[in-house]
Order: C-alpha cells, then sequence, then structure tokens
C-alpha cells in the first residue's frame, strides 16, 4: 500500500502503527482546539491533511487508536485533559489502596484503569466502554474525596 507517497506493508498487526504515520499531519494540524465533534463523527474523518491515497484512506479510515480520535477531536488540550484524567485516577487507586477502610477496592479499580488506559491504544473508544471507564474514575474521585472530608472530620 502507498502511504504519502511511500510503499508500506500493510497487514492488521501494522494497522495502529499505520494509523499513527498516516494521521500525524492531521494532528499535528488539529491544534489547540481540534477539529470538533462534526467533524470527526464519520469515517474516515472529514479533517483536512490526511493521505490523498484513496486505497490508504479505505484501509486506514476507521481510527481504532482512541488517543489519536480523541486528539483529533478535542485537540490537544482534549488529549492532554484525557490523558491526566486516566492518569490522576490510577494513581489516586493507588494511593487509596492503603486505607483499610476501603477493603481492597481501589486497587482492582486503579488496575482497571490502566489496562483499559493501555487498550485504548489499538481499539475505537466507542460508549460501550468510554461510560465505564469515565465512571470508575468518578468512583475513585469520590472515594478519595469521601476520605479527604472523613480525615478532616476527624482532625476537627
Amino acid at each position: 500500500m502507498e502511504l504519502d507517497g511511500e510503499m508500506v506493508i500493510h497487514s492488521s498487526t501494522r494497522n495502529r502503527l499505520l494509523l499513527l504515520k498516516a494521521y500525524a499531519p492531521a494532528f499535528r494540524h488539529a491544534g489547540w482546539f481540534g477539529y470538533g465533534t462534526h467533524a470527526t463523527d464519520s469515517f474516515p474523518p472529514n479533517i483536512p491533511h490526511l493521505p490523498e491515497s484513496a486505497r490508504s484512506m479505505d484501509v486506514l479510515r476507521i481510527v481504532d487508536n482512541s488517543y489519536l480520535l480523541f486528539g483529533l477531536r478535542f485537540g490537544w488540550l482534549g488529549m492532554c485533559l484525557l490523558i491526566m484524567m486516566l492518569g490522576t485516577s490510577i494513581w489516586t487507586g493507588v494511593k487509596l489502596t492503603n486505607d483499610r477502610t476501603l477493603s481492597g477496592l481501589t486497587g482492582p479499580l486503579a488496575g482497571a484503569i490502566a489496562a483499559t488506559s493501555l487498550a485504548m491504544l489499538t481499539v475505537f473508544m466507542s460508549d460501550d466502554f468510554a461510560f465505564p471507564l469515565f465512571w470508575t474514575a468518578g468512583i475513585l474521585s469520590g472515594l478519595a474525596s469521601t476520605r479527604s472530608q472523613g480525615h478532616l472530620l476527624r482532625i476537627s
């Protein structure tokens, strides 16, 4: 297959790596706020700076990297906020594992977010797993908030 004037070998395994190469110029030009939901709700996305080869767009039309799609849709700022939210959720879950009142709940929740964060490199972020991901991050946030308020009440 030809991508940006260069012949590359395509397979189902290399597809995720070729996505990064094909959509890198569009991502660089996405800017701080991206192209928006309307431009990225179809596949291939209706955005500028995509490869001109019809063959490469037919093969690489679905963006199977959630971070890349999030970056195209919401820009650099949106992707950085997503990564920060996932990172702080994992960190919060790990820090809460020492609290005996939570009965070992936060470690598995942090592990689930970490595993999902890695899986997002190879899958499209659909509502089927985006909602449970954000819900789990919210649970960890609520547990941290409750623990923080409990400590404040015991001190005063």
